[in-house]
């Protein structure tokens, strides 16, 4: 975690957007742009062969010698999602800046109609606990091994309908600089004055 203070110089008026910002990250590599299943995305339980045709690298995945399982969501840009998460700003009060006042920020609300449509629950059989991921048919990327450490099931399965922040970030930027919407208020002003902002770091 790392934690930033900046001065509002003026009151911003809603809606305040808040963005992160990557630069030398090229999102548009044509071969990474096209590492995604949009049938797969959509909910369809899309065969292994397939994903090896339009997910390539990040298609299917074997452990410990067992059975090869598809990767869900499969691709590139699915599985390099960017993960660090941020915590609502707080406006700092008193003398020593003691009394901080929460800036309250949603996580819907950042992601576009259109994109919304490109998504729908999976319907992939699921496990219904954990433990039981010898009958799993799918596995999360490889890269969300924190997130998922003991894969998926009933309870925790990954729904892309209901994530804001992964659509945006499968909506790929045009060059290696880019800013993607994390957060907003649509209601409220962001007074002037000093906050604090904490970043938690997550590492793939």
């Amino acid at each position: 975690m790392c934690t930033i203070d900046f001065f509002l110089p003026d009151d911003l008026q809603p809606p305040v957007l808040f963005y992160y910002h990557l630069t030398e990250f090229h999102q548009n590599h044509r071969k990474y742009v096209t590492s995604l299943d949009g049938s797969q995305l959509k909910g369809k339980s899309v065969s292994r062969g397939s994903v090896k045709d339009s997910c390539f690298p990040v298609t299917s995945s074997r452990r410990d010698g067992g059975e090869e399982k598809v990767i869900y969501p499969c691709g590139a840009i699915a599985n390099s999602i960017f993960n660090d998460t941020f915590a609502d700003p707080q406006r700092l009060l008193g003398p020593d800046a003691d009394q901080p006042v929460p800036y309250a920020m949603s996580r819907t609300g950042i992601a576009s109609d259109l994109d919304k449509e490109l998504y729908r629950p999976t319907t992939y059989p699921v496990p219904p606990g954990p433990g039981d991921n010898d009958s799993a048919v799918i596995v999360p990327p490889p890269n969300w091994a924190e997130r998922f450490p003991r894969g998926y099931h009933s309870g925790n399965m990954f729904n892309p309908a209901e994530d804001e922040a992964f659509m945006v970030w499968m909506r790929t930027a045009a060059s290696p600089s880019f800013a993607k919407l994390a957060m907003r208020n649509s209601d409220e002003v962001m007074v002037r004055g000093m906050y604090r902002l904490q970043v938690f770091s997550r590492k793939f």
